[in-house]
């Protein structure tokens, strides 16, 4: 699935992740759209999206993050955000969970 990520969807979900005290997140795509979830928020980030797929992935690379507007691949073993401003890439192994 790809994701179309701006800044300001970055920090609407740092708002988020301090009503969740978990230290991960998962991306789903699905025929709603592109959402972000955690245990007590589920935000749905695009209603547009390129495909089918669900990832866990640890809240803290998220800070890894330039600020800068982003291109989000995501399978079932990686997300790679990909800045749309400079040449840069951000590969996060996603988590797997029991």
């Amino acid at each position: 699935m790809i994701l179309h990520w701006i800044l300001i969807q970055s920090v609407k979900l740092r708002i988020f992740f301090s009503l969740d005290k978990d230290e991960t997140f998962g991306i789903n795509s699905d025929v709603q759209g592109i959402n972000v979830n955690g245990k007590s928020f589920n935000v749905v980030l695009t209603p547009d999206t390129s495909g089918n797929g669900n990832v866990t992935v640890y809240k803290k690379y998220l800070n890894l993050l330039d600020k800068e507007e982003q291109t989000v691949y995501v399978s079932d073993s990686k997300v790679v955000f990909e800045s749309n401003d400079s040449h840069t890439l951000l590969t996060i192994s996603t988590c797997q969970t029991a």
